[in-house]
């Protein structure tokens, strides 16, 4: 457990702020930085470092053959979701989501 689950960050948040802890690592003055801006221990910044790499590493240490034995499912909310949360994200989506896209 990197701390996390104990704060209101939503999994998404919880995913940009691990993947934005890990991009500034070494970076003199982050881990203070994003200590005070989101109100946690510089210890649980660190444990998300770290957690955030050894995934990283596991992730991509894996065989094409690993990685396609893997099956995902979601619900069709959870999908719509995600499809809205890209577009937001993506700003220069070609096609954006919207219910009538979605049918």
């Amino acid at each position: 457990m990197t701390g996390l689950h104990n704060t209101d960050l939503t999994t998404s948040q919880e995913i940009e702020f691990s993947a934005k802890v890990l991009a500034n690592k070494g970076l003199h003055g982050s881990v203070t930085q994003m200590s005070q801006e989101y109100a946690l221990s510089r210890p649980t910044l660190y444990c998300v470092q770290e957690n955030t790499a050894e995934i990283l590493f596991q992730h991509l240490s894996q065989t094409q053959e690993q990685l396609k034995a893997r099956t995902i499912t979601v619900d069709q909310v959870e999908l719509e979701r995600t499809i809205i949360a890209l577009s937001i994200i993506l700003k220069k989506s070609v096609n954006p989501a919207s219910k009538e896209n979605l049918a």
